[in-house]
């Protein structure tokens, strides 16, 4: 009866390590930080918070931030109060229970991200297509064919 009881003992043990560490994995798994990336939809500076429309999934989620929140505006440093509406955002974020806690958000102008997203050929801009070079249509951008076709002195 010894050896059974031992036994019995070192698998509840084993047990109870067991859960445990599964138990710590799922904290840990809960602490890390979270992306979304989407569209400013409201702000309110009174709660600290905003909604934001997610780009993939079109979906809205509600955020917070606080004292420890780092704003970022391009490669500026920003503050709450520069968030607006329409603007796009970057949000890294602790997800806990209830609402989200931001750790840092970048922001990015509704126009500007509009104009990096979205590049014109030169065939578009062109009055007459053919006088757009091969290089040129290729790239799909004016910077590149640049490189590709310097301009002639």
């Amino acid at each position: 009866m010894n050896t059974k009881s031992n036994m019995l003992k070192a698998l509840a043990l084993a047990l109870g390590v067991l859960y445990l560490g599964l138990a710590g994995a799922r904290a840990d798994d809960a602490s890390r930080l979270r992306t979304e990336r989407g569209t400013i939809k409201s702000v309110d500076q009174e709660h600290r918070s905003l909604v934001l429309t997610g780009h993939k999934a079109k979906t809205e989620h509600t955020f917070q931030w606080n004292d420890q929140t780092k704003f970022t505006e391009g490669s500026k440093a920003a503050s709450a109060t520069d968030l607006k509406a329409g603007e796009h955002a970057l949000i890294h974020y602790e997800a806990g229970k209830g609402v989200a806690t931001m750790k840092s958000i970048s922001l990015t102008p509704a126009n500007a991200a509009s104009s990096m997203h979205r590049v014109r050929l030169p065939a578009e801009r062109a009055s007459n297509p053919a006088q757009v070079s091969l290089a040129e249509r290729v790239a799909g951008s004016p910077c590149a064919a640049s490189t590709l076709n310097p301009p002639r002195s």
